[in-house]
C-alpha cells in the first residue's frame, strides 16, 4: 500500500486501529446516518478487514471508485429527504471510509485521522447530553492513543491510555478558560438544518395522535421555577391552538411562518397583576424536538433577552419559533396563572371558533342544539355537558374501539371509550353547535418532580388536549373535559390502570424498568447531572457570559476581558518561546534516555567516582570497575542503550524500558555496596 521509494514513509501501525478507530467513531453518528449508508460500511469494514488479514488482495483503484460513485448517486437520490446537512455528513463519511484503502504516504495517514476527529465533532451537533460527551471524550482518548502509537509504536497499551489522560488533562484548564472567558462569536454563516425526525406534538390532530405518543418516555421539556411550585392540576403547558375542524382533523387556520409572523404576532406586553394574583416565575429548557412551539402556563410573558428575541407571541397565547428547535434550547417565563385570556380577541376570530360541519357530526350537533335550547347560558351548557360525561359509561383508555372516519358521533354515543383528544374534540364540537366560540390546545399536563435537582421533567407521555371556551366578561376559559371522566389524569397524573395499560401497549422499555426502588434514585441523580450540564454549560449564552465576566471585572468588561486573553496568551506564548531558548542554551535535551544517563552517574557518584566530563566512557568505566565490577557492568549497559537511543536513532520504547530496568538493578548494586 505504500511506496518504499518515498523519503517519507509511513509509520509502524497496527491494522486494528484501521478498522478499530472508524467503528468508534462512525458509531456516534449511527442515528444521523442513513440504513443503507450504514449498511455499505458495514461491507467495506468487512473488505477492508479482510485485506488485512490477507484473505483477499487490495484490488484494483477502480473498485474504490465504483464505491465512491455509487454512494454518490445514493446521497443524490436521498439528498432530499434526508436534508442538506445530513448528505455533507454522508459525504465526509464516505471519504473516511475509503481513505484507509489508499494511505500510501505519511500525510495520508494523518488527512484520514483528522476527518476521524472532524467526525467526532460533528456528532455533537446532533446530542448534548453529558453522557453522550463523556462518550465522545473516551472515544477521543482512543484517537489520541492511535496517535501516540504512530510515534511510539512500541509503546503499551497502559502507557498510551496514560499519556492519552495526561495530554487531555493538561488541555483542560485551557478550555474551560476559553469556554467561560472567550467571546461567543456569531457564526458567520448559516448552518444548513437538519430533516431530524419530528418528535412531540403536531400542529393538526386527528382521533388516536396522543394516545401513541402517551407511549413514549422521550423528554419534551425541563422546567425549573425560581419560586414557589404551582399545584399540578394548575400545570398545563400551552404549546398549540387549533381553531378549524374538518369534520374529521382539527387544524390551525395559519401554517406558514409568513402569515403567522403577519397575522398572529403580537407586541410583548408587561403583565398587569394586582396582589391577589398568582405569578411564577421559570425556566424551561427544551430538548430539540424538529418543531416550532414552545411551552408556557397561561398567562405568560416572556423574558426578553439576546436569545429569545426571534421568538414570536400569537395572538392565541402560545409561543412560537419561526426556526424548529434543532438543539437544547433555554428560556425564561412569567405566568399569571389568574389572569383572564382576554388581551387579544375580535370577532372574526370568536366566529372562526363557532364554525363546523353540522353534517360531519350530525347526532352530536343535534344534541348542542337541544343543550343550547333548554340551557339557561352559557355556563349551564358546560356544566350539562360535563355532567353528561359524568353520568354516562365514557371511560378514559389508550386502547379506544376504532372509529369510522374519526367519527365523533360514534365515539360520544357509542363506544364512549377514549383518550383526551376524543373527549376535547367532542366538547369543543358540542360547545360550537350549542353556539359557544370553542377550540382546542394541545400541551402537556404536569410533570415528574425531580426533588434532588428541585425541578420537573416533562415527557412526551405527559401530551394532553384540552379545550377553551368563550364566555362574555371572563374571556377565554380553559374546560378540561378529561377532568369530568378520570379525574386523578388531571389532579396527579396518570391513574394505576391506565399505567398498566400503557406498559402493556408500550413493550419492554428500560427507562419503565428502571422506576423501581434504588435504581429510581440512581435515575434521578443521573437525570440531575445531565439537568445541571444543560443548564450551565450547553445553554451558556452570550448574555450569561457577559453576566458572570461583568461580576469579575466591573463595568468595562470587554476592555478587560480582551486585554487579559492577550496577556494570557502573550505569556503562554512567552513562556514556549524561552524554555526552548533555555534547552538551546544549555545544550541539553529533554528526554526520558538522558535523565536515565544522568541519574545513573549520581548513583556511581556516591560509590565515590565522580564522572569527569573530559573522559570517555571507557575511561569513565575502568574507573568504576575499580570499586566495583557489578556496577561497572550496569554502568556500561546503560550507556549502551543511552547510544543507541541517541545516536543510532532507536528511539524505541523498549529501549526507555531497558533503561529503566539496568538503572534499577544499578540501584540495588550500589546499595549493596554501600551496606558492605
Amino acid at each position: 500500500m505504500f511506496s518504499k521509494d518515498n523519503k517519507k514513509q509511513m509509520p509502524v501501525i497496527s491494522s486494528n486501529w484501521l478498522l478499530l478507530l472508524p467503528v468508534l467513531n462512525l458509531s456516534l453518528l449511527t442515528v444521523e446516518l442513513s440504513q443503507w449508508f450504514i449498511a455499505m460500511a458495514l461491507i467495506t469494514l468487512l473488505w477492508q478487514w479482510a485485506i488485512h488479514r490477507n484473505i483477499m488482495a487490495i484490488g484494483k483503484g477502480w473498485i474504490k471508485v465504483i464505491i465512491a460513485i455509487a454512494g454518490c448517486v445514493l446521497l443524490v437520490l436521498t439528498g432530499k429527504a434526508i436534508g442538506l446537512l445530513s448528505a455533507m455528513l454522508h459525504l465526509l463519511c464516505l471519504s473516511y471510509l475509503l481513505k484507509p484503502l489508499e494511505l500510501k504516504k505519511r500525510y495520508d495517514l494523518y488527512q484520514w485521522y483528522l476527518i476521524g476527529l472532524l467526525l467526532l465533532s460533528c456528532s455533537l451537533i446532533f446530542q448534548q447530553s453529558i453522557y453522550f460527551a463523556l462518550l465522545v471524550l473516551v472515544i477521543f482518548l482512543a484517537n489520541l492513543m492511535f496517535l501516540s502509537s504512530l510515534f511510539s509504536p512500541f509503546l503499551s497499551v497502559n502507557k498510551q491510555t496514560k499519556f492519552s489522560l495526561k495530554l487531555v488533562a493538561q488541555s483542560l484548564p485551557l478550555a474551560v478558560l476559553l469556554f467561560v472567558v472567550f467571546p461567543k462569536i456569531p457564526p458567520f454563516w448559516q448552518v444548513p438544518q437538519s430533516k431530524g425526525v419530528e418528535t412531540g406534538l403536531n400542529d393538526s390532530l386527528k382521533i388516536g395522535d396522543i394516545a401513541k405518543l402517551a407511549l413514549s418516555n422521550a423528554l419534551a421539556f425541563r422546567v425549573e421555577f425560581s419560586g414557589e411550585m404551582p399545584n399540578y392540576q394548575q400545570l398545563y403547558w400551552r404549546a398549540i391552538v387549533l381553531d378549524v375542524f374538518d369534520g374529521k382533523e382539527w387544524k390551525r387556520r395559519y401554517q406558514q411562518v409568513a402569515n403567522i409572523k403577519r397575522y398572529q404576532q403580537v407586541p410583548r406586553k408587561r403583565l398587569k397583576y394586582s396582589g391577589e394574583d398568582q405569578l411564577v416565575s421559570y425556566q424551561v429548557i427544551l430538548t430539540p424536538s424538529f418543531q416550532p412551539w414552545l411551552f408556557l402556563l397561561d398567562v405568560g410573558q416572556l423574558n426578553s433577552n439576546r436569545n429569545t428575541e426571534h421568538l414570536v407571541t400569537l395572538r392565541d397565547y402560545s409561543l412560537y419559533s419561526p426556526r424548529k428547535i434543532t438543539r437544547p434550547m433555554s428560556y425564561q417565563v412569567t405566568s399569571n396563572l389568574t389572569q383572564s385570556l382576554t388581551l387579544y380577541h375580535n370577532e372574526s376570530v370568536l366566529q372562526r371558533n363557532l364554525r363546523i360541519d353540522r353534517n360531519s357530526n350530525p347526532k352530536l350537533y343535534n344534541f348542542g342544539q337541544t343543550l343550547k335550547e333548554s340551557a339557561f347560558n352559557a355556563q349551564n351548557i358546560i356544566d350539562s355537558t360535563l355532567q353528561h360525561y359524568r353520568s354516562n359509561p365514557f371511560r378514559y383508555t389508550l386502547e379506544p374501539p376504532l372509529l369510522t372516519n374519526n367519527s365523533l358521533d360514534e365515539f360520544f354515543f357509542k363506544t364512549q371509550a377514549g383518550f383526551c383528544e376524543h373527549y376535547a374534540s367532542s366538547f369543543t364540537y358540542l360547545m360550537r353547535a350549542a353556539g359557544i366560540p370553542a377550540r382546542v390546545v394541545l400541551g402537556y399536563l404536569g410533570g415528574e418532580l425531580n426533588e434532588q435537582g428541585g425541578y420537573f421533567s416533562v415527557y412526551q407521555r405527559d401530551a394532553h388536549a384540552w379545550s377553551e371556551v368563550w364566555l362574555d366578561g371572563k374571556g377565554w376559559v380553559r374546560v378540561d373535559p378529561t377532568a369530568a371522566v378520570d379525574p386523578s389524569r388531571v389532579e396527579q397524573g396518570f391513574s394505576s390502570q391506565l399505567l398498566k395499560e400503557r406498559d402493556q401497549l408500550a413493550g419492554f422499555d428500560m427507562s419503565t424498568w428502571l422506576q423501581a426502588g434504588l435504581l429510581q434514585t440512581v435515575q434521578l441523580y443521573l437525570d440531575t447531572i445531565d439537568y445541571q450540564w444543560t443548564k450551565f454549560v450547553i445553554n451558556y449564552s452570550t448574555e450569561q457570559q457577559f453576566k458572570l465576566l461583568k461580576s469579575w471585572f466591573g463595568q468595562h468588561v470587554t476592555l478587560k476581558v480582551v486585554v487579559v486573553l492577550l496577556l494570557a496568551l502573550s505569556l503562554i506564548v512567552a513562556l514556549f518561546f524561552i524554555t526552548r531558548w533555555l534547552r538551546r542554551f544549555t545544550g541539553k535535551e529533554s528526554s526520558p534516555a538522558l535523565r536515565i544517563y544522568e541519574s545513573a552517574c549520581q548513583h556511581i557518584e556516591k560509590l565515590g567516582v565522580t564522572r569527569n566530563l573530559k573522559e570517555t566512557d571507557q575511561q569513565y568505566i575502568s574507573r568504576v570497575k575499580k570499586v566495583s565490577v557489578a556496577a561497572s557492568v550496569e554502568l556500561a549497559a546503560i550507556f549502551t542503550l543511552y547510544n543507541q537511543y541517541v545516536y543510532a536513532n532507536k528511539r524505541h520504547s523498549s529501549i526507555i524500558n531497558a533503561l529503566k530496568k539496568r538503572l534499577t538493578k544499578l540501584k540495588s548494586v550500589r546499595k549493596q555496596e554501600i551496606d558492605r
